[in-house]
């Protein structure tokens, strides 16, 4: 589990913009509501003892299916409602590891290879992930789960504002 935040201050939602993937996944979408919230819901206390701190959902995603040649470019997600993230690996077929590489709160990159049933736990809205391995194989599918703390208000002008006029000038670069 690598958690933390990026190693420069950046807007929420900064490497957004590049979150494509080469050979996009397909999308096989899940039953409609109310089953995404009863999987958002039941899962729910798993994420809260993660946070350390009481979320509501906001949104389920897949089950996304990567095919051979896939890879995802760095980002972050969007932080009005993917504060807290999680990827439940549903399987794949695999002829090499796929990991998702996520960046920590010191700048250092940790690759994660998932097996079929784990769930990972991120901050996906801080700490800058992808996919920079070419998926080799048949299919890699999991299912994308996001919440935020209850009350949260925090969003991507907010994030805006919050960097240091200086910071164009780089670290230290105030005065």
């Amino acid at each position: 589990m690598c958690v933390g935040l990026p190693s420069r201050p950046l807007a929420c939602g900064e490497r957004e913009s590049a979150c494509r993937c080469r050979c996009p996944p397909k999308l096989t979408p899940l039953p409609p509501p109310p089953s995404q919230y009863e999987i958002l819901n039941a899962l729910k206390p798993l994420h809260e003892a993660f946070a350390k701190k009481a979320l509501e959902p906001t949104s389920v995603y897949g089950v996304r299916v990567y095919g051979n040649g896939s890879t995802l470019v760095d980002h972050l997600d969007v932080c009005e409602t993917h504060v807290v993230s999680s990827i439940l690996h549903i399987g794949s077929k695999l002829d090499a590891p796929f990991p998702i590489e996520i960046e920590d709160m010191h700048g250092e990159t940790h690759a994660v290879s998932l097996e079929p049933g784990d769930l990972f736990f991120y901050e996906s809205a801080k700490s800058f992930h992808k996919r920079s391995v070419p998926m080799v194989g048949d299919h890699y599918a999991s299912i994308f789960m996001h919440y935020r703390p209850v009350g949260w208000e925090w969003t991507r002008s907010d994030a805006q504002n919050a960097i240091p006029p200086h910071w164009s000038a780089g670290l230290g670069g105030a005065g």
